[in-house]
């Protein structure tokens, strides 16, 4: 609400607080003008605390306040500039007296200005304020907060759902990859096999044909011509030919030997790989335990016993399926428990 208030002393009051608001402590002092003895420093913060008793008047709305208090507050503030002006044209001649009693001046009306000036400054100031705005700013924030809260909550949530999700994935994607790299192992290894199988088959194949090549040689240009004494011509042309023969077949037969080994042990692990191939479709195909168990068992038995491949006369020492079984059970149940 707005007190009708003369122009007259409104006009006053502004052009006192226009004069007032241009004050500074610090032009007061005057060192160089005055001197140490004579100079202001010592009451620059009495100076200071008064002009910015003053200067509170410029932040209130001063149509509030009634016009007898104006009109106090001008004299006031007409005396407070007095007293300013005075400080400003003090000169050394004037002596320790007047400049003692122009400080005195601004520190005896001190309490007398802050009795009637305080008042109305903090008056003015909770009259200006908006309680119920600034409620209603402090309820919208709250409200902001809790609808921040909320959606932090929720994403919180909807993102520890993808990470368990993810993490799901991946230890399915692991599972695979594991029993992928094992067949991948397996693979390698039948590739290895296969490659000294044909390494070998080559050593047969130009060894065969060294021992042709030989003997023909040996017929058809080193003819066998009998002479006296019978016996020690014979061994004399034989015991070369027989001897490079024997080499020749003693070498087709190791690379033979070498042949069929690795070729059953490309056998052997193309079957181990092929039964980790095929382990998850099978296993994916249904939901029967005891049909995953069984292909389990069998994808089981294919790795860890050697089946035979044909290539190997000699009997092989195989591990005992139903121990393999067994141990497959009992991990098993481990697993399981």
């Amino acid at each position: 609400m707005s007190i009708k208030i003369s122009s007259e002393t409104l006009d006053d009051f502004k052009n006192n607080l226009s004069e007032i608001e241009k004050f500074n402590a610090k032009d007061l002092i005057r060192r160089d003008e005055l001197g140490a003895e004579l100079n202001f420093a010592n009451a620059e913060e009495e100076f200071e605390t008064a002009i910015n008793l003053f200067k509170g008047l410029l932040d209130i709305d001063i149509m509030r306040v009634p016009e007898s208090k104006i009109q106090a507050l001008n004299n006031y503030m007409q005396t407070f500039i007095g007293y300013i002006n005075e400080i400003k044209s003090f000169s050394a001649i004037q002596g320790p007296n007047e400049h003692q009693r122009l400080i005195n001046n601004i520190t005896d009306q001190y309490d007398a200005w802050f009795s009637t000036i305080s008042p109305i400054v903090a008056y003015c100031t909770k009259a200006g304020t908006d309680y119920s705005a600034l409620q209603r700013q402090a309820q919208e924030c709250y409200t902001a907060l809790r609808e921040l809260q909320t959606k932090a909550t929720a994403t919180m949530k909807e993102k520890d759902t993808e990470a368990q999700n993810l993490l799901a994935s991946m230890k399915y994607a692991a599972n695979k990859v594991g029993v992928a790299q094992h067949s991948t192992n397996f693979e390698n290894a039948a590739e290895d096999f296969s490659n000294q199988k044909r390494f070998w088959m080559r050593w047969i194949f130009g060894t065969g044909i060294t021992i042709i090549v030989y003997s023909f040689a040996f017929f058809l240009c080193y003819p066998v011509t009998l002479e006296e004494p019978y016996f020690y011509h014979f061994l004399q042309l034989a015991l070369p030919r027989f001897t490079g023969l024997i080499v020749l077949f003693s070498w087709l037969i190791i690379c033979s030997k070498n042949y069929r080994a690795q070729a059953h042990n490309y056998i052997i692990n193309k079957n181990k790989q092929n039964a980790l191939s095929t382990f998850e479709t099978f296993v994916n195909a249904t939901n029967n335990e005891e049909i995953r168990n069984a292909v389990l068992l069998q994808t089981t038995k294919a790795i860890f016993s050697n089946s035979p491949s044909g290539y190997l006369k000699e009997n092989i020492s195989e591990n005992d399926p139903t121990q393999i079984i067994e141990i497959v059970k009992d991990m098993s149940k481990v697993m399981g428990n």
